[in-house]
């Protein structure tokens, strides 16, 4: 014959000391082995009763009384905590309000810009084609003088006349050999003769040489060309050419050079 077995949920030889606290405090939730083992066991039975008439004596103590003081000190502490978590409270939701205002606001001039966004980039677009427009005309303007005037008249030389002083020299000399336009007679013939010229007169071009004369410039020999320009030949202002050499080409130095009143 088998002998019988002992159900799985029986508590061992004897229950622990927590086993017998929750039997004893909550033995609405302590396993049913265990209440079945306390109530069987002569032992655990007997501490089972003891913490049981342990939890009626203390159960019967009257309630302890707190001195006025600490109940004060409590007071004030509990209060505190209130009043701490009211400001805090407070502090959240005005930095919330806060933050919903800024975004808002952020939201309004960005609504702002965009509606004056379109206006100022087209006054924008509008300023840089009239400027654009400006610079080219200047240009064109400026290209159109260069070309239809005495700077065309530039070489390869080295122009060693632009302050005033050099520019009455050459004024003088010009208005020696040229007669002004206007005045009665024919122009003042040049010291040589149109046979006399050097072949390598440097031309100019738009421009045709009037006449052409000799003479030491600043304590440099030279040759001063008159040039008129081929299209208004009775314009009162030539354009003259100072030339190192007495034979000057398109690679002597350039001593001075400019308009001239006639």
């Amino acid at each position: 014959m088998t002998e019988p077995q002992e159900p799985r949920s029986t508590a061992p030889n004897h229950l622990t000391g927590e086993a017998l606290s929750e039997c004893a405090f909550s033995p609405q939730t302590a396993p049913a082995g265990w209440l079945e083992h306390a109530e069987g066991c002569a032992e655990c039975s007997a501490q089972l009763a003891d913490l049981r008439l342990l939890l009626t004596q203390l159960a019967e103590l009257p309630e302890p009384e707190l001195p006025e003081s600490v109940v004060i000190r409590l007071d004030a502490a509990v209060a505190r905590a209130w009043q701490q978590a009211d400001a805090e409270h407070e502090a959240e939701q005005e930095a919330a309000a806060s933050e919903k205002a800024l975004a808002a606001a952020r939201r309004g001039r960005r609504w702002s810009w965009r509606k004056i966004a379109l206006p100022l980039g087209s006054l924008a677009l509008i300023a840089l084609v009239v400027l654009g427009l400006g610079s080219l005309m200047h240009g064109v303007g400026s290209s159109s003088s260069a070309s239809s005037g005495p700077a065309i008249a530039a070489n390869g030389g080295v122009s060693r006349g632009n302050d005033s002083a050099t520019e009455s020299l050459l004024t003088q000399w010009v208005q020696s050999v040229v007669t002004p336009t206007g005045t009665s007679g024919a122009k003042k013939a040049t010291p040589m003769t149109q046979n006399e010229r050097c072949a390598s007169t440097p031309p100019r071009a738009g421009y045709a040489v009037l006449t052409t004369s000799q003479r030491d410039y600043e304590g440099v020999p030279a040759t001063l060309v008159v040039y008129e320009n081929a299209q208004e030949p009775s314009s009162s202002t030539v354009y003259a050419v100072v030339y190192e050499g007495s034979c000057p080409s398109s690679t002597s130095p350039i001593l001075a050079e400019g308009p001239v009143q006639r």
